[in-house]
């Protein structure tokens, strides 16, 4: 699970209490590089949780990529 944003760190501790591995959760400073490690995964699904104008901003940077992503 990558989370980057300014509320990362409080999205990971909800995570540990829900139960969910440390050794699962990434937590990128940097908006671009987590997406860029989101996008590099191999699976064939990508799940992006945001609020406020996040998502029209990663809507942009994911314009041109090589897999075709919609935010939804």
């Amino acid at each position: 699970i990558n989370i980057t944003g300014d509320r990362a760190y409080d999205l990971a501790l909800a995570l540990r209490y829900q139960g969910i591995s440390q050794n699962k959760i990434f937590i990128w400073e940097d908006v671009e590089e987590g997406l860029n490690q989101s996008l590099s995964g191999k699976g064939d699904k990508l799940y992006i949780v945001s609020r406020g104008e996040a998502p029209e901003r990663l809507s942009r940077k994911l314009k041109g990529r090589e897999k075709k992503w919609s935010l939804g």
